[in-house]
């Protein structure tokens, strides 16, 4: 995740490089108040946040979920009266 996010390769993640929710890792994280998080600062801040150590392969959901935060499933829109499907009428089918 680290190497992905350091988009200008310096071994840092400045706030340009972060998205939108993770921008208060670095906030929190900055412990040398650099404007910027490092990997043992990020790894500070995950053990902080979790209240464990981060390992391989676990993230905040637990082992095997890889930390990705789950999707809210899409909305669908709702049926009126009228969308609602209704039987067919019946047919004579001899005539």
């Amino acid at each position: 995740m680290f190497s992905r996010l350091d988009a200008n390769n310096n071994g840092k993640l400045e706030k340009n490089e972060l998205p939108g929710g993770l921008q208060r890792l670095l906030e929190r994280g900055d412990s040398n108040k650099d404007g910027a998080i490092d990997r043992e600062e990020l790894q500070k801040a995950l053990r902080s946040r979790s209240g464990r150590s981060p390992q391989a392969g676990s993230g905040p959901r637990g082992p095997g979920r890889g930390g990705r935060p789950e999707r809210p499933a899409p909305p669908f829109p709702k049926k009126s009266g009228a969308e609602k499907k209704q039987p067919a009428p019946a047919t004579d089918v001899d005539a």
